[in-house]
């Protein structure tokens, strides 16, 4: 399963490393990246409730779901009918909720996976020429054994500031130009590299570099984990979160994707006549 969940997940890379090279010469472009994804997951969602679940059975059920809601407005002044009507909508619902449980399963695991990976583009933004950024590390013992180390291109702005309850020490820095660069962080004789990367074009992303086991480093870090007992448990780089412009208002492109991906899964629904 594992070996799966991970094949999964290059697979996914390549094919969003595909289409930000086509998409992403601007970073403006994430809003079509957003667009396209959700096209896909609309039309993909529908498909998969057409063919993994019951589509006569939910017919008849939202047909009774109508029938007895309609009797509520017909037979209000009648309480035992409307109260019977109640019932058998609660009921029908229920088994509604039963018949739409199959293609969510079905749909729910791939649905994670694509937004786990798409956030390493649109979660965060890369960072601009002279803008200043923070790396955090988090250490095992005291964090003034930490030392950092930064390439040409990348400079550092600030003295660290260690705070002691956490051993934790925090640099400012800055890129002087773009690129992807490697940070050096060096603890007790070790050496440890972690990915800056400063950019106009909409790139893949890893906020932390993590000691810790794969099913937990997918969810925030996209590269190797830091070797297990070294000095340093993770090091973050604090890129700016991404809010994305569309109809007047600025959006988390996870709220984004959820509203533009029901909106064209409703198309879908109606072109495909699939009952939802």
């Amino acid at each position: 399963m594992s070996l799966l969940l991970q094949s999964s997940f290059v697979l996914l890379v390549g094919a969003f490393d595909f289409v930000c090279s086509v998409f992403g010469t601007r970073v403006d472009s994430a809003l079509l990246l957003v667009i396209l994804l959700s096209i896909v997951t609309g039309f993909l969602m529908t498909l998969v409730y057409r063919y993994a679940s019951n589509q006569a059975a939910i017919r008849i059920e939202k047909d009774r779901i109508k029938a007895n809601l309609l009797a509520v407005r017909v037979y209000r002044d009648e309480l035992s009918v409307v109260a019977q009507s109640y019932g058998r909508v609660l009921s029908g619902t229920v088994r509604y909720l039963k018949y739409s449980l199959r293609p969510l399963l079905f749909s729910g695991i791939p649905l994670i996976i694509l937004v786990v990976q798409a956030d390493r583009y649109l979660g965060f933004e890369p960072l601009r020429t002279g803008q200043p950024f923070l790396v955090s590390v988090v250490s095992a013992t005291a964090s003034e054994k930490v030392a950092i180390h930064t390439p040409a291109g990348l400079e550092i702005t600030a003295a660290p500031v260690h705070i002691a309850d956490e051993n934790k020490v925090v640099w400012r820095l800055s890129a002087t130009k773009e690129g992807q660069y490697d940070v050096i962080i060096e603890a007790d004789g070790q050496s440890f590299e972690k990915q800056v990367v400063a950019s106009s074009r909409l790139t893949r992303l890893s906020q932390f570099r993590l000691q810790a086991p794969w099913w937990k480093r997918i969810w925030v870090s996209a590269e190797p984990a830091l070797p297990r007992g070294s000095m340093i448990e993770s090091i973050e780089v604090g890129y700016p979160f991404r809010y994305i412009d569309f109809a007047w208002m600025q959006w988390n492109w996870v709220w984004l994707l959820l509203v533009l991906s029901v909106a064209s899964g409703f198309v879908f629904k109606w072109v495909l006549g699939v009952e939802i």
